[in-house]
């Protein structure tokens, strides 16, 4: 099964542990762009999910300008995907648009994936509602990840 992640910087863990967003930011890793910093990718609530379900993780999500590159992102991600593996995509939208994000459930639908839409404002209020503090970045550390990796079992058992 591959869990697939996608969003913004915060579902990438970015400012988790290393005060970047990117891995580029990292003078040894500045070949790999505009992708996650490794460590904070292995403190994010997706690569904790990965492991308790089990899951190869792909975490797609970075700072995007607009909802509709997160889709496109996640719609060439599907299908392009050579592996015949289940999916479970869990995909955050900041603006959250009604029928995008029926388009984009009706699409991975189509495609047998499992998923989780929802919208980026729910990842910060709840991570408000529980306490979590931000980083001088405005960023959730590793503990608030896997709180949030924590909250997420019970919606995907549903859909598993």
């Amino acid at each position: 099964m591959i869990l697939y992640i996608n969003g913004n910087e915060h579902y990438a863990g970015a400012y988790a542990v290393i005060n970047t967003m990117y891995a580029e930011g990292d003078v040894d890793l500045w070949w790999m762009g505009q992708s996650g910093h490794p460590k904070n990718i292995e403190v994010s609530f997706g690569r904790t999910l990965s492991k308790v379900l089990k899951a190869r993780p792909i975490i797609e999500a970075r700072h995007y300008d607009s909802d509709d590159e997160i889709i496109e992102t996640t719609k060439n991600f599907i299908a392009n995907n050579p592996v015949n593996e289940q999916v479970v995509a869990i995909v955050a939208l900041d603006h959250f648009d009604s029928e995008k994000v029926k388009e984009l459930a009706e699409w991975l639908k189509s495609r047998n994936v499992k998923y989780i839409i929802h919208p980026h404002a729910d990842y910060i209020k709840w991570m408000s509602d529980h306490k979590h503090l931000t980083n001088e970045f405005g960023y959730f550390g590793e503990t608030a990840q896997k709180a949030w990796a924590a909250n997420l079992i019970k919606p995907l058992t549903r859909i598993l």
